[in-house]
């Protein structure tokens, strides 16, 4: 499950997570996966012994392209003429 976190809001020092993330892992045996700015996230959820921090940085078009498990939906957007518009959008983790 991928829990997304926004930037800190004004008046909030940190999303409210650590609870749910955990309740999620034990009593349900979900993995969970939460992805956020660090500045957004509780140093608690850092804490448990059991988490794996990744730090995915942008990547160019052409990186993205050559990951094996994206063919599927490039060759997708290629087909339908959609791959302009798709990089054209400046998603906010893609470098031109």
């Amino acid at each position: 499950m991928v829990i997304s976190v926004p930037e800190r809001t004004t008046g909030w020092q940190y999303a409210d997570l650590p609870a749910a993330v955990r309740e999620l892992s034990d009593d349900f045996g979900v993995r969970v996966v939460v992805d956020g700015p660090p500045s957004s996230l509780p140093p608690e959820l850092f804490e448990t012994q059991r988490e794996t921090a990744i730090a995915v940085e942008p990547m160019s078009k052409e990186q993205i392209e050559c990951i094996p498990e994206f063919k599927g939906f490039i060759d997708f957007l290629k087909s339908r003429n959609l791959v302009d518009p798709v990089w054209g959008a400046h998603l906010p983790y893609i470098r031109n």
